[in-house]
């Protein structure tokens, strides 16, 4: 099986406001919310349901993805022992569950 799941850290970020404690202006988010928004729509896979976009669309939104998606990088700190990782960590659960709901149809999983 093959999902192909749209910037899903910067999604995990903006839906349940992950960010460094310290950023207490929201300025990371902020960021993120406006990168997001500003993104050309990705074509939808199923031919007619969009207009095709122009090339410009295309390279603005190729430009784009990579961007958006390092705001999680920036949530992991440098390894050092003062460095909090509360938010990549917060950013990984959150993943993990997403993932796992996807995978077992809104069910939680089982007790292995």
């Amino acid at each position: 099986m093959k999902a192909d799941v749209a910037s899903p850290y910067p999604s995990l970020m903006r839906q349940y406001h992950i960010g460094r404690k310290r950023d207490h202006l929201g300025v990371l988010l902020t960021v993120v919310d406006r990168l997001v928004e500003g993104r050309p729509v990705k074509a939808a896979a199923v031919p007619g349901c969009r207009p095709p976009r122009a090339p410009t669309d295309e390279a603005l939104s190729a430009a784009m993805k990579p961007i958006v998606n390092s705001a999680y990088g920036y949530l992991v700190p440098p390894r050092s022992r003062a460095s909090p990782t509360h938010a990549a960590n917060e950013g990984d659960r959150r993943g993990r569950g997403t993932l796992l709901s996807v995978l077992c149809r809104g069910r939680p999983p089982s007790a292995a």
